[in-house]
């Protein structure tokens, strides 16, 4: 259902004078990157772009792809804004654009009662069906309308310019808006409001901008799925947060609330987590230890710790810890002692204090961009009855926090998981998280439907280690011998929750699964030695955990090949989760196969970027893709025989349907590669990983069955290769077909 009758063509009317030298082409407001654009150029690319289906146009959609390369006159931009401003009149915080569309909202639940009390009922009838994804096109808008508002201080209008921004859009809504102005055009982008299904059962509506002549009949369809905002419904008592308050000011009130009622944050003092740069700052050394204990002068501490100490006085917290003031610089045994308690300093903390934007030291903890929106909430009006809405991304959280500078920083995921609750101070104004709520500067209540790790910290970390890995080792490190005392933290509370044993960045638990880790991209060569070469801690860049996270749904990959006999695992200090000295592993396996690394590289379907290895047999070669841990493990010689190791297999959860067929189950066999040490027999270092699959959309990707070709080579070849290269075959397995006993370093 649409409301309002919306012309997709939109309607051609002749550009004032002025307009026109908006849109002049050459030195104005639009340029070709290469050649300037002439009006049969712009004329052609119009008729394709009218006759493109909006309910599939995208910003990968060639029509738009071609506005890339113009160039846009920012400065005429600016002069046309700051001159519309001026005729702009701004009352309560919004434009009379946007008075106007909250005045006039529009009704999309069929008649029914808009408050909330008839949102949250237990179930409905068929006839509350009849508002499901019910939608209105209505507002118009061009970017420099949105623009100049938001200058004057109207929220909804700086909000949807944010939604642009964090797009990235902003300067393809602008470049088409241009090539439309151009030929004379009056073709405005247009919000699309809709229901969330049913929104009497959801609470939400959603929202998006439209490209300029373009509509979107559906959230999930062409560019509204790029583009769209969620708007919670509320009764209309609801706070709209008319009067703007400072960010510390709501800091306080988060803190002493949640210290007042949330019995799960109930801790004492502050922390901060920040980016130390590469330039010298104030720090703790042996050589101003001395001093330090009687005096630090604040003129001499960066603007990022001054703004620290200012946040920790404005909540009323009188103590700080700043780990370079608090560890001595250039003094091991200390940074070991120290790094050894990161869990008690950070989970007993009263709060995190995070500087997000930060580069460095010196820039800072504030640093919100001007006409900076969050999110808001206001007042909308549907039939003479009134409610509140709240708009807001879906990615508040992951925006704010997940997605910052300090995120890329391995050492601040476990700072910010292991507090008790942090605040977040950076570009997007400030963001707080404890274990009961989210909130924002912007909307300072519980923010309801965002993904983060927020609730972890009351069930534990254990069951979701599977994500904390990849998070965590896509972070970058100052010193590569970090990698595992920059998780100490979070590994310390793992074991205390779960008394697990822990391997150099794995538990014991679900080991087998967790051994078939793999890389997303693998870095050029393997670092210098700090874990064994088992464990993802051994290599740089980003590995995900696919098998444990099958492996922990009850049964999934059922067929087990290999088990953890024994380990050898020891710290190189007193922080049995820190730097580790040794790491050997014994498993006893039921089959091997030896293979060949080839210079050729699978380009078929999903196994792109891969390496190939060859299984050589009676039967001819066969060939099989895995993913190396880093690009330099390649062979030593052209006969150079490596093995792969099947870990577990089975069915992976995945279920197909052929048309008018029986519903299939994908299958999965995972395992890692291995190669000789050369010293010992039956000794190993891990060099790569893999996964052979089958099912009908593996196959319809162009992927040969890998998995039940290595099936039958197992089959074949397994049994005797292993016990070939196995250091000895023992009888008293607990497991009676893994009889043959390897060894990892």
């Amino acid at each position: 259902m649409e409301t309002q009758d919306h012309d997709q063509d939109a309607t051609i009317a002749n550009s004032t004078d002025q307009d026109r030298q908006i849109y002049e082409n050459g030195s104005h407001y639009l340029r070709n990157a290469s050649t300037d654009l002439d009006v049969s150029n712009v004329k052609e690319w119009y008729e394709e772009f009218t006759a493109a289906d909006g309910e599939t146009l995208s910003p990968d959609s060639s029509i738009v792809q071609c506005v890339s390369s113009d160039h846009l006159n920012t400065d005429l931009i600016e002069d046309r804004v700051t001159r519309l401003a001026s005729s702009i009149e701004v009352r309560q915080r919004f434009c009379s654009a946007c008075h106007d569309l909250f005045n006039n909202w529009p009704d999309l639940d069929q008649g029914l009662e808009p408050e909330i009390t008839s949102l949250r009922s237990e179930g409905s009838d068929e006839s509350d069906r009849s508002a499901d994804w019910q939608r209105a096109v209505t507002r118009s808008c061009c970017t420099v309308e949105l623009e100049a508002a938001t200058r004057q201080g109207c929220r909804f209008c700086a909000f949807l310019m944010q939604t642009l921004r964090d797009a990235d859009q902003l300067d393809t809504f602008r470049k088409v808006e241009a090539r439309l102005g151009y030929l004379g055009k009056d073709v405005k982008a247009c919000l699309s409001i809709q229901n969330w299904a049913n929104a009497l059962m959801t609470s939400s509506q959603i929202l998006w901008l439209n490209l300029p002549g373009k509509i979107s009949g559906h959230c999930n369809n062409g560019w509204a799925s790029n583009l769209k905002v969620y708007a919670k419904i509320f009764p209309s008592s609801a706070d709209c947060f008319d009067q703007q308050r400072e960010a510390l000011d709501i800091a306080k009130d988060w803190l002493q609330t949640c210290l007042r009622d949330h019995t799960l944050c109930n801790k004492s003092s502050a922390t901060l987590s920040h980016c130390w740069g590469s330039g010298k700052t104030f720090r703790l050394t042996p050589d101003n230890y001395d001093s330090c204990l009687s005096t630090i002068q604040f003129e001499e501490l960066p603007k990022t710790f001054k703004d620290a100490i200012e946040t920790t006085r404005r909540i009323g917290l009188q103590y700080l810890w700043i780990d370079s003031l608090c560890i001595i610089q250039g003094d091991e045994d200390d940074w070991r002692r120290k790094a050894a308690t990161m869990s008690s300093v950070y989970g007993g903390s009263s709060i995190n204090i995070a500087a997000t934007s930060a580069p460095d030291d010196k820039h800072g903890c504030f640093l919100k961009q001007p006409y900076f929106s969050g999110g808001l909430r206001a007042k909308v009006t549907i039939k003479g009855k009134q409610r509140v809405q709240e708009f807001r991304s879906s990615d508040v959280y992951r925006d704010s926090v997940e997605d910052t500078y300090l995120a890329t920083r391995a050492w601040a995921l476990q700072e910010r998981l292991l507090s008790p609750r942090t605040l977040s101070l950076g570009i997007r104004g400030a963001h707080w998280a404890c274990s009961t709520m989210t909130a924002s500067e912007y909307l300072p209540e519980k923010i309801i439907g965002l993904r983060q790790y927020v609730p972890h910290r009351v069930h534990g970390f254990k069951d979701v280690w599977y994500e904390i890995v990849p998070q965590y080792s896509a972070g970058a490190l100052t010193f590569p011998k970090d990698k595992l005392p920059a998780l100490a933290g979070i590994a310390r509370r793992v074991y205390d929750e779960a008394e697990d044993d822990y391997l150099a960045g794995m538990w014991r638990d679900h080991f087998e699964a967790q051994l078939c880790w793999t890389v997303v991209e693998p870095s050029a060569h393997r670092p210098p030695w700090r874990a064994p070469t088992w464990s993802w801690a051994s290599i740089d860049g980003k590995v995900l955990l696919v098998a444990l996270t099958l492996s922990r749904t009850k049964h999934l990959l059922p067929d087990i090949y290999t088990h953890l006999r024994d380990y050898d695992v020891k710290a190189l200090g007193l922080d049995p989760f820190g730097e580790v000295a040794i790491g050997a592993l014994r498993l006893s396996c039921s089959v091997m196969v030896a293979c060949r690394i080839t210079d050729k590289a699978p380009s078929s379907g999903t196994q792109a970027g891969k390496t190939e290895v060859v299984v050589d047999s009676d039967d001819g070669q066969d060939e099989f893709p895995v993913q190396m841990d880093c690009s330099d493990e390649f062979p030593r010689s052209q006969d150079e025989i490596v093995y792969l190791l099947p870990m577990i297999g089975g069915e992976n959860g995945t279920h197909e349907k052929p048309q008018g067929g029986e519903w299939i189950k994908s299958m999965s066999i995972f395992g890692i590669l291995l190669r000789p040490t050369g010293i010992n027999k039956g000794e190993f270092h891990r060099i790569g990983s893999f996964e052979f699959r089958y099912g009908l959309l593996w196959k319809s990707e162009g992927t040969e069955d890998f998995y039940n070709s290595f099936l039958k080579i197992l089959g074949k070849e397994g049994t005797k290769t292993a016990e070939a290269v196995c250091t000895e075959v023992i009888t008293d397995s607990e497991y009676p077909e893994e009889r043959f006993l390897i060894t990892l370093l």
